[in-house]
C-alpha cells in the first residue's frame, strides 16, 4: 500500500495504486491465460518494475469505463472481440 500525503506531509490514508496481474484477474473475473495475453497484446495497460508486472488502477478503471460505454468484453480468446449481446467477431470475418 502507498501512504498518500498532502503538502504539508499529512498522510491523507492509504490507497493502492496498482494491482498485481493475479489481483486484477479476480477483481474482473478472468482465468490466468486470458489476463496474461490481453496484457501482452496491450488490452490491460500494465508498467514492469523489474520483473515484477503492476497495472495501474487509474488505468485499469479508465479501461473498464471505455470497454463498458462500448459493450465489449475481455473475457475472449485471443483474437476475439465479444459484444454485449452475446455475438462474437472473430478475426478476418467482416460484419455486415
Amino acid at each position: 500500500m502507498f501512504t498518500v500525503l498532502d503538502a504539508k506531509g499529512t498522510g491523507l490514508g492509504t490507497e493502492r495504486l496498482t494491482y498485481t496481474p493475479e489481483q486484477t484477474r479476480h477483481l474482473l473475473g478472468l482465468g490466468r491465460t486470458t489476463m496474461y495475453n490481453r496484457i501482452a497484446d496491450g488490452t490491460i495497460p500494465s508498467v514492469r518494475i523489474g520483473s515484477r508486472i503492476l497495472i495501474p488502477k487509474k488505468a485499469l478503471e479508465q479501461l473498464l469505463n471505455e470497454t463498458n460505454s462500448k459493450g465489449i468484453s475481455l473475457n475472449t480468446e485471443a483474437g476475439e472481440v465479444q459484444a454485449q449481446s452475446g455475438s462474437r467477431s472473430m478475426p478476418g470475418s467482416k460484419s455486415s
